[in-house]
């Protein structure tokens, strides 16, 4: 059976489906809003990373050191967002953003290869915590189409541990004004590195201490969105992350 450990998992960054992409206008048909916005999020997330380093503090176990290229880290995760942005000139946005995750990881042991044939246990991490953006959006618009380039800085602090899991986003996308709101299609590279540690459970060696970094497995993936007015200088924007990732966001933004 697997169990939940008290295991540090600072890995999991989650990608940009926080993208500033520029916001539906008015009924003048111009891309004009108020310069100053606070949005409220929730969105979930799968990715999986892998790792790039393994150690037991077992020796007997050292021969499984090796195989970790076999090892998977699926995360699962659904989080709460606050993001606070700035339209500083007609081409550029700023924003910063907080968020609270909830969720775990699978780091599957069991896909190691053991003399006996009896699987490793698989470790169950705690993913809680929370993770900071700070990012730009570079926009260019001609009529009713646009351009945009997005880049995030992502740092998470995990309710278990110490040490800051880190990642670089990278987010261009293009999409067309309509009369029932603004359409857009993009790409996610994404970057993510960080920690984790927690305790294997392995008769007769009892408590078992693993330490790893891992990466995340698919760099690409692909976003499609949609915003729209729901009333005076309030939007509401969805995004979906399709590919090696999955993820959804629903976000409603107050612009003042």
């Amino acid at each position: 059976m697997k169990k939940h450990h008290q295991v540090l998992l600072r890995a999991l960054i989650l990608p940009s489906l926080l993208a500033s992409t520029p916001l539906l206008a008015n009924d003048q048909n111009t891309f004009d809003f108020k310069a100053n916005g606070v949005a409220l999020s929730m969105y979930s997330q799968k990715q999986d990373y892998k790792l790039t380093e393994l150690s037991f503090d077992s020796p007997a176990l050292a021969p499984f050191v090796n195989a970790k290229d076999k090892v998977v880290v699926e995360s699962d995760i659904t989080a709460v967002t606050l993001k606070l942005d700035r339209q500083v000139k007609p081409y550029l946005n700023v924003f910063g953003s907080v968020v609270k995750t909830r969720g775990d990881a699978l780091v599957k042991f069991s896909n190691i290869p053991t003399p006996s044939g009896v699987p490793l246990e698989d470790m169950v991490l705690d993913a809680d915590g929370m993770i900071y953006h700070l990012g730009a959006t570079a926009i260019a618009r001609r009529n009713d189409y646009f351009l945009s380039l997005t880049y995030i800085r992502s740092l998470s602090k995990l309710n278990t541990g110490t040490e800051d899991g880190k990642a670089n986003t990278w987010a261009p996308s293009i999409g067309k004004k309509t009369k029932i709101g603004a359409f857009s299609l993009g790409v996610i590279y994404q970057e993510a590195e960080g920690g984790l540690n927690g305790y294997l459970n392995l008769p007769p060696l009892g408590q078992v201490k693993v330490d790893a970094q891992a990466e995340n497995t698919h760099k690409l993936s692909y976003n499609a969105g949609y915003i729209t007015a729901i009333a005076k200088d309030i939007f509401v924007r969805a995004n979906v992350e399709f590919g090696d990732r999955q993820g959804i966001n629903l976000e409603i933004n107050k612009r003042f």
